[in-house]
């Protein structure tokens, strides 16, 4: 029997309409591919990340456990970075993804650990048949404390397992595919709509609630990428759950460049309603070949 448990607590549809597809928590042992909705996936991670305090015990082993709060070594060499890396791959995937990511990322070098300072990038996914996350060793707001640059790192994993995990499983039926196609506007997909900030905040706050340092898994620059990208407006009562200030998250909009989404963004400035309301899950266009860029702004 596995060392690690998951409730299904809360996976009989409350929280979401049942799509009709598998559910992945019925196919733990062998998950069947792109099988399954996102919504539905994403909903599963939010469990699993709510739970998570009170089964911490019969999902992690006493050591992962003893990393997870204990002090963040200071590193600078590549290898070390890549070795905290793989540990808390791990550690992740049993915490929140049900020991399915890795299983889904490529055997040889899942994750690249590389140095660029010449932009903001603190990672990405790239979704190939057998996908890989790159983390950036620099971080642009480095405090100079020691594992600072580690811990960031760290969040920054977090955040790209989930682009991974829903890349990986979410369904690419003709259903699913015609739906998503209606949604975006050419180009790869940008997993940080509301499905994806759904899951992500839930993940967040769980690992915080477990660490001794500040968690920034960036979310806020994530959303404000997707608005300034696709004009992705998040209603007011999604931005509350989040914890993300309204007024504050349209002052930055407002300080970024021209985008396709300047209208909606007006509104939303000007509050008032549109006519035609902004789908949650719009899709925007950035790099072809990166599923998510992690980036400070």
């Amino acid at each position: 029997m596995s060392h690690y448990h998951y409730s299904n607590q809360g996976s009989s549809g409350q929280g979401y309409r049942s799509s009709g597809h598998p559910k992945i928590t019925n196919h733990l042992q062998n998950p069947q591919g792109k099988r399954y909705r996102e919504k539905e996936l994403s909903f599963e991670v939010q469990q699993n990340a709510n739970t998570f305090c009170s089964q911490i015990d019969t999902r992690l082993k006493r050591w992962e456990v003893a990393i997870m709060r204990g002090n963040i070594p200071h590193v600078t060499s590549q290898p070390d970075f890549l070795e905290i890396a793989m540990i808390w791959l791990r550690i992740f995937d049993h915490a929140f993804y049900f020991n399915l990511v890795r299983k889904g990322l490529r055997d040889k070098n899942p994750i690249v650990v590389y140095h660029n300072d010449k932009d903001d990038m603190l990672g990405f996914v790239a979704p190939t048949s057998q996908p890989f996350i790159s983390l950036n060793m620099h971080f642009p707001h480095d405090d100079g404390s020691p594992g600072c640059v580690a811990r960031q790192m760290i969040a920054t994993l977090l955040h790209e397992m989930l682009h991974v995990f829903l890349l990986l499983y979410t369904c690419e039926c003709n259903s699913c595919e015609k739906r998503a196609t209606s949604r975006k506007r050419g180009g790869v997909k940008h997993k940080h709509g509301a499905t994806w900030v759904n899951a992500m905040v839930p993940l967040e706050r769980a690992l915080q609630s477990q660490v001794r340092w500040k968690v920034e898994t960036n979310t806020f620059n994530s959303v404000l990428m997707k608005m300034v990208g696709s004009g992705w407006v998040p209603r007011d009562d999604e931005l509350e759950r989040w914890g993300i200030d309204r007024s504050y998250l349209m002052y930055a909009v407002s300080l970024a460049p021209e985008s396709r989404g300047t209208k909606a963004i007006q509104a939303m400035l000007a509050n008032t309603e549109q006519e035609d309301e902004v789908e949650n899950e719009d899709e925007v266009q950035y790099d072809g070949k990166l599923i998510c860029i992690c980036s400070v702004m």
